[in-house]
């Protein structure tokens, strides 16, 4: 078992007081698979950084082109 500090413990219960969960091992696998889901984003942006440096991208101006032709936007919005 994980022991929290106090602050962090307490706000477990109060998620659980306030019938947001109904138990704290609930609170805690929400936590964790936010944690997660946070951790694919970061890991994709990484990557999105390692292709632009590496080369692989396209500019701005070609990607905004293709979403108003695809979405029918005009160029004055």
């Amino acid at each position: 078992m994980v022991q929290l500090p106090p602050d962090l413990d307490q706000q477990v219960k109060n998620f659980v007081a306030i019938g947001q969960y109904q138990t704290e091992e609930e609170v805690m696998r929400d936590a964790l698979r936010a944690l997660a889901d946070e951790q694919h984003v970061f890991d994709d942006i990484r990557q999105g950084f390692q292709d632009l440096e590496a080369g692989h991208g396209r500019p701005l101006e070609n990607i905004d082109a293709d979403l108003r032709k695809k979405y029918n936007i005009p160029q004055d919005v």
